[in-house]
């Protein structure tokens, strides 16, 4: 319950059981947080890098949707960008292990680099995190957002990852 009792879901109350969440957070959110621990298990004996990108990923995935007029769920984005180095926390080859979750195939389909709306969001947040700016206003210009909105996403999303950090 610490991770869900963090600043980063902003709650006044001490969340005390899973229905308790269920009824604050609603469902999705209550997604999100298992998505968390799971995806954290997952990374115990990994080096602390790797979920934190994956939560910086997640969480500006999360954002960017919130800001397009896209229609997808934001918990998809969030999902996908916290899997999207499931291969490298367990190991193993990308599409092997995106074989045995039980994701939705368009969040699959995006990490796979399937041409997929999801897939935008996910080379957006690649190309922005990697530099490479020609890709991100190529990517920007798809998804109809602009650059400042893009920043302020990234900046966010590594403020709330570390406020997660923290509470872990």
């Amino acid at each position: 319950m610490s991770i869900i009792n963090s600043a980063a879901f902003s709650f006044s109350q001490e969340i005390e059981s899973i229905k308790h969440a269920i009824v604050l957070l609603g469902i999705e959110e209550v997604k999100k947080w298992f998505d968390l621990v799971v995806v954290k298990e997952l990374a115990d004996d990994k080096p602390k890098e790797i979920i934190r990108q994956s939560l910086i990923r997640a969480r500006m995935s999360e954002l960017l949707g919130q800001k397009s007029n896209c229609g997808l769920e934001n918990s998809k984005l969030f999902m996908m960008g916290l899997f999207s180095m499931i291969d490298v926390l367990m190991g193993r080859n990308l599409e092997e292990v995106l074989s045995e979750l039980p994701l939705a195939k368009d969040i699959k389909d995006a990490l796979l680099g399937k041409k997929v709306v999801l897939n935008n969001f996910y080379q957006l947040v690649i190309s922005y995190e990697e530099g490479e700016w020609e890709k991100v206003n190529l990517f920007i210009d798809k998804l109809g957002l602009n650059k400042e909105l893009v920043s302020d996403a990234f900046l966010e999303a590594i403020d709330w990852t570390e406020e997660i950090l923290k509470s872990t």
